[in-house]
């Protein structure tokens, strides 16, 4: 059963909300520090790569919205996709004033642990993000052995 085009656009929604606020100048970035490498990502360019992401889950699923096996597998899909993606942004957010604070004040050996710990968080909800995406193409892929397994059967 296709799953209704509102749920793919609330994917769109997100995606033009998060260009529209790219365009917000910012002046901090945001770091990010994973065991020896430092990332520095610039506000306007998280949003955009974010907005691509979405934009482009959410056209791949709405044209493939008739092969799919499952539209709960769908909505747990783009349910889980908006809330790891909101809880990212809140947690950039955060980590990036608290960042700035330390910064006025100095560091000290607590700060800096809670800095690390907040960065490895981050990165796991990364990874809980993109294992999140696999939902639609084993959903996809389901689906089309479906569709097959039917069309022997008759």
């Amino acid at each position: 059963m296709p799953l209704s085009y509102s749920w793919y656009r609330m994917l769109l929604i997100t995606a033009l909300v998060l260009v529209a606020v790219s365009f917000i100048p910012v002046k901090n970035t945001i770091d990010l520090h994973i065991h020896d490498t430092y990332f520095v990502l610039s506000h306007a360019t998280l949003y955009t790569t974010l907005a691509a992401f979405l934009t482009l889950t959410g056209l791949i699923s709405m044209a493939a919205n008739k092969f799919l096996y499952s539209s709960w597998l769908a909505r747990v899909h783009i349910i889980l996709t908006l809330t790891i993606l909101l809880t990212l942004l809140i947690l950039f957010y955060i980590h990036t004033s608290f960042i700035l604070t330390r910064q006025a004040t100095g560091p000290d050996i607590n700060s800096l642990m809670q800095i690390y710990r907040t960065g490895q968080f981050i990165a796991v909800l990364l990874l809980l993000m993109l294992a999140t995406q696999l939902l639609l193409p084993v959903n996809l892929v389901l689906g089309l052995f479906k569709t097959r397994y039917r069309s022997r059967q008759e």
